[in-house]
C-alpha cells in the first residue's frame, strides 16, 4: 500500500471506516485493522487519542470513493 495515494484501493469498509473518522467527534469506534490501514496510507492520523482525516483523507472522502 503507498502511503499518501488517494487513488490507494480501499475495501468497502475500509472506506467507511473513513467516513467515519470524517464525523469527527462524534466518530464510532472503528476496527483496528482498518485505522492501521489508514494510517498508513496517510488518510488519517492519531493526535491526543483521537483520530483525524488528514488532507489527503479529505480528498478521498469528497470524491466518495
Amino acid at each position: 500500500m503507498p502511503a499518501n495515494d488517494p487513488n490507494a484501493r480501499l475495501a468497502p469498509r475500509e472506506f467507511e471506516s473513513l467516513k467515519e473518522v470524517a464525523k469527527g467527534i462524534m466518530q464510532l469506534a472503528i476496527p483496528a485493522q482498518h485505522k492501521a490501514a489508514l494510517i498508513k496510507l496517510g488518510f488519517i492520523e492519531e493526535t491526543s487519542g483521537r483520530l483525524l482525516l488528514t488532507e489527503i483523507g479529505k480528498i478521498r472522502v469528497a470524491a466518495g470513493r
